[in-house]
């Protein structure tokens, strides 16, 4: 928690990139490597389902 808090007020105050930070700071690629932290910055598995979502929502049966 701590090191993910310390980069992403950074990111925030400085209009700096986030992953960029956390890619840069050896405390956190000594825990997980670039390609784990990359990972968590990837939208595929999270809009895997988004058309079947819009589906329901904008149906008639709704």
């Amino acid at each position: 928690y701590r090191l993910v808090q310390r980069n992403s007020l950074k990111a925030w105050e400085e209009g700096q990139d986030f992953l960029s930070l956390l890619l840069a700071d050896s405390e956190v690629t000594a825990v997980l490597p670039p390609a784990e932290i990359k990972k968590c910055f990837t939208l595929e598995p999270f809009l895997s389902q988004i058309d079947y979502i819009y589906e329901r929502v904008l149906s008639d049966e709704n």
